[in-house]
């Protein structure tokens, strides 16, 4: 059976609207990961849970994916580990905090589609030969 990624994976869209409202702030990563689980909460029964709790796995493959990945090579967030606060106990995994960068906001744009309808726009130039970087 083949695999789609949007289908097994939910849709990338949602965390670039995710970033674009949130990330000026520094946030930790589960906080993005919630954001997406909330939105495709299918994709837990598609985790198999055999090392650790399903919720943490689909974060932890989440924000790998996600940051560590993707968006740190394009240079649209930069990632800052969370300081272990029990230092004598290995962890599995990091909590990192995000924060988009300036490039990020000059590529990707969320805006509203239509003020009446609510949803979001999202415009990412370079994409769109009507676009242009200024």
């Amino acid at each position: 059976m083949a695999r789609t990624w949007l289908r097994d994976e939910g849709n990338p869209c949602t965390t670039l609207i995710s970033l674009s409202k949130y990330a000026d702030k520094k946030r930790l990563d589960a906080f993005y990961a919630v954001l997406y689980l909330a939105a495709f909460p299918s994709l837990l029964e598609t985790v198999s849970g055999d090392y650790r709790e399903p919720i943490k796995e689909a974060r932890q493959t989440y924000s790998l994916r996600t940051f560590e990945r993707f968006l740190i090579y394009f240079g649209f967030v930069t990632i800052e580990d969370k300081p272990n606060e029990k230092p004598n106990e290995k962890q599995f995994g990091s909590d990192w905090y995000i924060t988009k960068t300036d490039l990020f906001d000059k590529f990707i744009q969320c805006r509203p589609h239509n003020a009446d309808s609510g949803k979001n726009k999202l415009t990412v130039f370079g994409m769109n030969g009507s676009n242009k970087l200024h």
